[in-house]
């Protein structure tokens, strides 16, 4: 069987060639072994869990981009309603709810979840230190720096050095320095969070802005 998907697509439809499928996803829980999934050009923002498998070298579920387009899957969703906090800060909340992980993963929330991990280490020698998390940012496609507070997202100073894994001992350079000023803060409560962001010249309400939300795409 063959199943097809496009951003203009339909669900509830059959998945054919002429009447393709929304999202990856339903392809993938129907789709089995020696079956394929063509996905037409686009950004898919979900995470794909298969509901079957191959069963061999010539009974694979192949997953592919339509010949000559470019399909991307992220983890991220836009995030939209920014209010302005003063000068060029801004805040927006959203549910907790948006966010997926997995039950092994514990915490789903990432902006709740501390960086950490035998190859991501944010070092912590002191107890006064500060962690962080796993969550972050994105304006027009660059990545934002996490600040420890609100304080630190207005005053939003340059850095010119970022941690390496511990065992390094030593801090290296950052190559941008100039994004190092774009910076958030979350504020996590029991049903939403609230996210603060230093777009300085920017309206994040006219430009593409997104939040990570999922631990996986696929």
């Amino acid at each position: 069987m063959d199943y097809f998907v496009s951003v203009s697509g339909d669900d509830f439809g059959p998945g054919s060639k002429e009447r393709p499928f929304k999202t990856i996803s339903k392809a993938a829980s129907l789709a089995v072994a020696g079956d394929s999934v063509t996905v037409g050009a686009g950004t898919y923002r979900e995470w794909v869990k298969p509901a079957n498998g191959g069963s061999g070298e010539d009974k694979r579920i192949v997953y592919r981009a339509a010949k000559g387009e470019k399909v991307i899957i992220k983890g991220s969703e836009e995030l939209k309603g920014w209010k302005n906090e003063g000068g060029s800060v801004w805040s927006a909340s959203v549910p907790n709810s948006i966010f997926e992980g997995a039950a092994s993963y514990g915490e789903c929330n990432p902006f709740a979840k501390p960086l950490w991990g035998d190859w991501v280490v944010w070092p912590l020698e002191k107890e006064n230190e500060k962690q962080v998390h796993l969550g972050d940012v994105y304006l027009n496609g660059k990545s934002f720096y996490e600040a420890h507070s609100l304080e630190e997202v207005r005053k939003a100073e340059k850095r010119l050095t970022g941690y390496n894994p511990p065992w390094t001992k030593h801090e290296e350079a950052i190559l941008e320095v100039e994004q190092t000023v774009y910076q958030w803060f979350a504020e996590v409560g029991r049903e939403e969070t609230k996210i603060y962001a230093n777009f300085h010249g920017f309206d994040p309400n006219k430009e593409l802005v997104e939040i990570s939300v999922r631990q996986s795409c696929f």
